[in-house]
């Protein structure tokens, strides 16, 4: 295993409960979808997270450039 990613599952279990739910609705929208679904998962997200719609984008973005970590500090 990558020395780099080899404490990636002991930060995952120690998420917060909101953490995890930014966690868990960011990798949903990372899934394959066609355009309109992915609309119709970020406002479901938004409102999940009670954060804007171009907040959540931001989150997506960030995720995929930095990861998670990034996101939640």
């Amino acid at each position: 295993m990558d020395e780099q990613f080899s404490d990636v599952p002991e930060l995952i279990t120690q998420l917060s409960p909101e953490e995890q739910k930014i966690a868990d609705v960011i990798e949903d929208l990372l899934q394959p979808c066609d355009r309109k679904t992915y609309g119709e998962k970020l406002k479901r997200a938004s409102i999940r997270l009670n954060k804007s719609v171009r907040t959540i984008q931001r989150y997506v973005k960030q995720w995929e450039k930095d990861g998670l970590y990034q996101i939640l500090n």
